[in-house]
């Protein structure tokens, strides 16, 4: 499961939106079959190991309008980043939540009955799609923390805080305002 910038609010007012921080999070998950045959020509298929990665990549993009080095362009930038500041701290508060989640979803696994040689791909299939929509719906109410700090982050102050931080916005944004 992946997610791209979570949380962010439209710009109050339906602003222009100057910069977006944040970046993909996800899970991934790597596993490990063991296939034994039964002799009466079908297969235990048995999930050996599961490895759960979690990962977040943060990324950060200032608008066009405004030069690098600009009061403009610091401010977005200096905004981005506390969205940046939350996917990380996300990131360290859920990892080991994360790989505990994981070592409990492994004890849920469901025992399948044995199949024939040709269903073993289908039976190892169904085994990580099983592992993956668990941790994914876990992932999904963790991810609900980030999404309402996220958006106290775009609050109508920190709006109004970075608007009053620089002169040139209307001229950067071509409303010729200031």
């Amino acid at each position: 499961m992946t997610e791209w910038q979570i949380g962010h609010a439209e710009a109050p007012g339906g602003g222009q939106i100057l910069g977006l921080g944040g970046g993909k999070t996800e899970t991934r998950m790597r596993t490990l079959f063991e296939t034994l045959p039964l002799g009466d020509g079908t297969f235990c298929v048995i999930m050996h190991e599961a490895h759960g990665t979690f990962v977040s990549s943060p990324e950060v993009h200032v608008a066009s309008n405004f030069e690098e080095g600009s009061c403009e362009y610091s401010e977005v930038l200096a905004h981005e980043q506390k969205h940046i500041q939350a996917l990380r701290l996300f990131h360290r508060k859920n990892e080991k939540k994360m790989r505990a989640q994981l070592r409990k979803i492994a004890g849920t696994i469901p025992v399948i009955e044995p199949v024939p040689k040709n269903g073993i791909e289908a039976a190892q299939k169904g085994l990580n799609t099983y592992v993956q929509s668990q941790l994914d719906r876990y992932f999904k109410q963790a991810v609900q923390d980030l999404i309402k700090t996220q958006q106290k982050i775009d609050s109508p102050e920190e709006y109004a805080r970075v608007a009053s931080k620089c002169r040139k916005w209307g001229e950067k944004l071509g409303s010729g305002k200031n």
